[in-house]
């Protein structure tokens, strides 16, 4: 199986303590994700510390990720879903719209979900989908990063 590592290491390796020297301590929070290239599957999430170390997630990590979480994908997906059902019936959405209860959530779903049934828009919330792309799209940020970092270094190197 093709694997994608934030930090490529060796997912036989033990977590922890392994250590990746290419990653300073001027970065808090961050997380390695490792990614089956085969079937966009997120095989394990770990927390780097220091100066690179990884170790597994404790139950606090998980929590306190989810209370910062953004919308997640399959949602993200809905509303784009709704906002063109929105745009087709020339309805204006609210770009500032107040935080959706559980109620509402599980209501505009049920109501969302036999419209996308014979669509793209169902497909793309299958998980093998949106592990690919979540692969695609981190492959993709990290190279407009060494992109902008390259053009920056020319521009220094011009002037």
């Amino acid at each position: 199986m093709a694997e994608a590592h934030a930090n490529v290491s060796s997912p036989k390796e033990p977590t922890a303590g392994r250590s990746n020297p290419g990653l300073g301590t001027s970065q808090p929070n961050l997380f390695a994700l490792t990614i089956s290239a085969d079937t966009g599957e997120i095989v394990k999430i770990e927390k780097v510390e220091g100066a690179g170390t990884r170790r597994d997630l404790r139950d606090d990590d998980t929590v306190g990720l989810s209370a910062k979480a953004a919308v997640t994908l399959d949602a993200l997906i809905e509303r784009a879903f709704e906002a063109g059902i929105a745009c087709v019936l020339g309805v204006r959405a609210l770009h500032a719209e107040a935080e959706e209860s559980d109620e509402e959530a599980d209501l505009r779903r049920a109501l969302l979900m036999p419209l996308m049934e014979n669509t793209w828009a169902k497909d793309s919330l299958k998980r093998e989908v949106l592990g690919k792309a979540i692969l695609a799209s981190a492959i993709a940020q990290i190279a407009a990063a060494r992109t902008a970092t390259r053009e920056k270094g020319g521009d220094a190197a011009k002037s």
